[in-house]
């Protein structure tokens, strides 16, 4: 309810992306599923930063994640096959970033806030409700991609007697960044006409996430 222009404010959070994956120097050595952080600008709702590796959560993957949402992401995609231009998907440095609190507290990123003159606000320990908006793209992801792949856990705990899901991983890294890549693309691309301007619709403008950003 704060927000009322695009950089003003985004949300950001990390989750396990539940897919155990394959080497990509044979598809027989299973490796375990990665973490997975996003940035989500407010206004637009369009995920604009990423940073998908086997590093724990921390400040640094973070700021990663940060960085990916100031840079240009043409090259990234076409490391994966991916070709788009960069208003396709518009770079963009945030105001003030909303995130759990601990995980972004480290003195780098005072000094990254200080350099930058961007700011981040911590949530109250276990208040997910506080940063709702990127939760709830944790789990749309979760469901458009990550538990229709193959070697994944569906999100929960092994019981006992269950195969294990390492078992049926097939994807090696290039190969799930790819979909997720194209996932993100796809979702930034819907339209959410109560989301946008109406000068905006009435000059016809499809109203798109990524639009409604540009």
């Amino acid at each position: 309810d704060q927000v009322c222009a695009v950089g003003q404010m985004a949300m950001i959070d990390s989750t396990s992306t539940d897919v155990y994956l394959v080497s990509t120097k044979s598809r027989l050595v299973k490796l375990p599923p990665m973490h997975r952080t996003i940035v989500k600008e407010i206004r637009s709702t369009a995920v604009i930063g990423i940073c998908v590796s086997w590093d724990d959560p921390s400040a640094a993957t973070a700021l990663q994640a940060i960085l990916s949402s100031a840079e240009s992401k043409v090259e990234l995609c076409a490391r994966f096959g991916i070709t788009i231009r960069e208003e396709d998907w518009p770079s963009l440095l945030c105001k003030l970033y909303l995130a759990d609190n601990g995980e972004m507290k480290a003195a780098f990123i005072t000094e990254a806030e200080k350099e930058f003159r961007f700011g981040v606000e911590y949530v109250k320990a276990y208040s997910g409700q506080s940063k709702s908006d990127v939760e709830n793209q944790h789990h749309t992801d979760h469901k458009r991609l990550d538990h229709k792949a193959p070697g994944n856990t569906g999100g929960r705990q092994r019981e006992r007697g269950e195969d294990h899901p390492a078992d049926d991983a097939l994807w090696n890294y290039y190969e799930y960044m790819r979909e997720f890549l194209l996932m993100v693309i796809e979702y930034n691309n819907e339209e959410v006409p109560h989301l946008a301007p109406t000068a905006m619709l009435k000059e016809g403008v499809a109203p798109t996430r990524i639009n409604i950003l540009k």
